[in-house]
């Protein structure tokens, strides 16, 4: 299916390689499991309706449900020469639609397949690397592309605006040595964070690891300008 462009509808799913291209709007509660095998390059979307197929009438349909759309795009991907132990898995949607609708406290359907995606991929021993669900604005994964293109943006302004707020908080003769430790972040990040994310998910969802690394950055920061304004 090589070169192929596919828009994958309600309860469906799809399965690409190389070139090909796949792709899910108007997710609402709905989620788009998307699977990747990277070193064969095959990629599959399936457009999960409901948690479980026994909430539906259409039961000759393994898409519509997580608990059977997994492990069919998983054997469908492997027909294409995808390798189960090398997939990674990407959740788009689950967003909660018409909560003022329901019952306060009652668990809503998007969050519900959500639960059971991330259940059905963790049965199949296939990772999360990213995930983009819940709220109100999971609707689409173009909604994880914009965010992928902001994170971009911010990456590309680091540099530039790293180098105006040293000029601009650390004194003209230290420019040098500040610039030097600077310059040392990212390359000391790289082996770093993996690590810390490996220590810390010991203990914690990534949600809660992400949390620590960014307020452990943000805590780092503010330090470093209270030193310098002293």
């Amino acid at each position: 299916m090589s070169g192929t462009r596919t828009a994958v509808g309600l309860g469906h799913y799809a399965v690409v390689r190389d070139t090909g291209w796949i792709g899910a709007t108007g997710l609402g509660s709905c989620v788009a499991v998307i699977l990747y095998d990277p070193i064969a390059r095959v990629g599959g979307l399936a457009h999960v309706m409901l948690p479980t197929l026994s909430l539906s009438r259409l039961r000759d349909q393994p898409g519509r449900a997580a608990d059977t759309a997994v492990p069919w795009l998983i054997q469908q991907m492997r027909a294409e020469g995808a390798v189960p132990d090398r997939l990674v898995g990407v959740l788009v949607g689950g967003a909660t639609m018409f909560a003022d609708l329901q019952p306060g406290g009652s668990v809503h359907i998007g969050e519900r397949n959500v639960q059971h995606c991330r259940l059905a991929l963790r049965e199949a021993g296939v990772p999360v690397a990213a995930a983009l669900v819940g709220a109100y604005f999971a609707s689409s994964v173009w909604a994880l592309r914009a965010v992928f293109l902001v994170m971009g943006i911010l990456f590309g302004i680091h540099l530039p605006s790293s180098v105006a707020t040293i000029t601009a908080t650390v004194r003209k003769e230290d420019w040098g040595k500040a610039l030097s430790i600077q310059q040392l972040g990212p390359p000391l990040s790289l082996v770093a964070s993996p690590l810390l994310a490996v220590l810390l998910l010991r203990w914690f969802s990534w949600n809660a690891t992400l949390l620590w690394i960014a307020g452990l950055c943000a805590i780092l920061g503010l330090t470093f300008l209270d030193i310098e304004y002293r």
